[in-house]
């Protein structure tokens, strides 16, 4: 339905600057229009539910974080999960500043409301990500159909829609690059102190939160370093001074933030959030990532078709005009710096994009995004005098509506837990009420549980609000099934729950095990126990 309206609003806001001239802050109005839209479109379910489908199980690690923040004392260095395997659930974990702002608006809205907050905020950081490059090049073209063409290709990623009102950091990071790139076109036009300081500031921010962001905070720092030597004339000492000095604050934040994490990490034995290398293991491996986990896992998640194909022409069309425009040399560099530097980023991080669809945000897109951004103010350029402008015009609407149209249905294919593949995914379904079980139950907020059979380390602690230990067997008919009860005892449980399904499985392969155990609760999802 609001597909629809999204339409309808491209086409008359496309319109309407045929008969007025549009003013930045009008041009900025609608497309806050359409993006409102847009969110209502595919937020209006996810928005009000907890982690679900592709990899609820990293989302609901970063939501955790939100949690244990609210209810161990709002110490951001001091992060905390449900999962109680590392000691008072303490993790080291990449700048969790998402989750401190949502835990601090439920301090403020009250506990019920962090899930929702904190999906507000990435949706947010999309909207502020997605409202920079459109500004960016609506500064340079004065239009507004132009200006949708990045905002639009990144509607048309399911992935990144999908992250970005999500828990995870990478929408964020990338969201965040994204606005810094703002500033950075601007120093490309015109050099000054106050750009290039925000430039660092965002992206080092960017590379807190998600390390692979390093790529861009890296090129850019060699870009102005090589900016300054070019002009080293006409550079004050003052200049090289102010660029040193946020060089050096930047590289301090990153690295001190690290050793933190790690001493957090090793402190408190936690193994949550692992921040080891995992790089390809060679050429096959390489060769199997693009062979079969892009094209036949990936590629549709990436973006849609009509995207790729999009991306294509646009970026050759401003290649080959490309060596006529002396001014954007700047860019041309820049765009190849940050190509070289992320290779090597690439290579590390690669074996984990098999599984993993949101490594690729931070490693890629913003990127894609430098180059589009680039790719379209050239376009603009060479076309702005041309005498078939108006068939321009209207082929480029009935693209970005095309655009947009697959993408509204590929995305909410994505978003629909029921959809076959998704419910591959999906090990939440047993869960939704956990939480209402356990407090129709009157069991303690501050009663520990432990989630039988299932391998998340906080999903079902999650759901069920409780803070606790997960414990994953499947071969009941061994006397490793006896562990469960030491382990309880150990650690003084006296609440477990499972889903129903496993545990009538479980009752076929080992009858007395349950014999140990009352049944509280128990329905055809889940079933809740008390050790006797």
């Amino acid at each position: 339905m609001f597909a629809l309206y999204f339409c309808q609003t491209l086409l008359l806001s496309s319109i309407y600057p045929r008969y007025m001239v549009l003013s930045k802050l009008k041009a900025q109005l609608f497309f806050c229009l359409l993006f409102l839209l847009f969110s209502i479109d595919f937020y209006q379910y996810q928005f009000f539910q907890l982690p679900y489908g592709i990899h609820e199980w990293s989302n609901g690690e970063r939501l955790s974080l939100a949690y244990g923040f609210y209810d161990d004392g709002m110490n951001f260095f001091r992060p905390s999960t449900f999962n109680q395997e590392s000691i008072n659930g303490v993790v080291g974990h990449e700048f969790p500043i998402q989750s401190y702002l949502a835990a601090l608006l439920g301090k403020l809205l009250g506990r019920d409301s962090i899930m929702m907050s904190f999906r507000a905020i990435n949706i947010l950081l999309f909207f502020g990500g997605l409202l920079s490059l459109f500004s960016l090049v609506f500064d340079r073209t004065k239009s507004f159909l132009f200006s949708l063409i990045p905002p639009v290709f990144f509607i048309s990623s399911p992935m990144f829609v999908d992250y970005a009102g999500g828990f995870l950091p990478d929408p964020a990071s990338v969201s965040i690059v994204f606005i810094g790139f703002y500033s950075l076109f601007a120093f490309i036009d015109k050099p000054s102190r106050r750009n290039m300081i925000f430039t660092i500031l965002l992206l080092t921010l960017a590379t807190l939160i998600k390390t692979s962001s390093i790529i861009y905070l890296a090129g850019t720092l060699l870009f102005f370093l090589l900016h300054h030597i070019q002009f080293r004339q006409s550079k004050a000492t003052k200049d090289w001074l102010i660029l040193f000095l946020f060089s050096a604050l930047s590289g301090a934040l990153l690295l001190g933030f690290y050793l933190h994490n790690d001493y957090l990490n090793t402190h408190y034995h936690a193994t949550l959030f692992p921040t080891k290398p995992m790089p390809f293991k060679g050429w096959d491996d390489l060769s199997m990532y693009i062979s079969y986990s892009f094209k036949h896992i990936w590629m549709a998640d990436y973006f849609t078709l009509p995207a790729y194909l999009f991306f294509i022409m646009v970026f050759s069309a401003s290649m080959s005009v490309l060596r006529k425009e002396a001014a954007y040399k700047c860019n041309a560099l820049l765009g190849m710096l940050f190509f070289v530097l992320l290779i090597p980023v690439f290579g590390i991080m690669g074996n984990q994009l098999h599984v993993h669809d949101y490594y690729i945000l931070c490693m890629f897109f913003p990127l894609l995004a430098f180059l589009l951004a680039t790719a379209t103010i050239i376009l603009h350029r060479q076309l702005a005098d041309n005498a078939r402008h108006r068939m321009v015009k209207s082929s480029l609407i009935a693209t970005l509506l095309l655009l947009y149209c697959f993408a509204n249905y590929s995305t909410y294919k994505r978003l629909n837990i029921y959809e076959p593949r998704n419910i591959e995914w999906t090990r939440t379904l047993w869960m939704k009420e956990g939480k209402k079980i356990m407090d129709s139950l009157k069991i303690p907020v501050t009663e520990q549980i432990l989630v039988l059979n299932e391998m998340p380390p906080n999903q079902g602690l999650l759901f069920f609000d409780r803070k606790g230990y997960i414990f994953y067997h499947d071969r009941w008919t061994d006397a490793g099934a006896d562990s469960i009860i030491t382990m309880m005892k150990g650690k003084n449980l006296k609440i477990a729950v499972s889903e129903s399904n496993r545990v009538a499985a479980t009752e076929k392969a080992n009858p007395q095990f349950y014999q140990r155990f009352e049944t509280l609760y128990r329905d055809d999802k889940a079933t809740v126990f008390r050790l006797k």
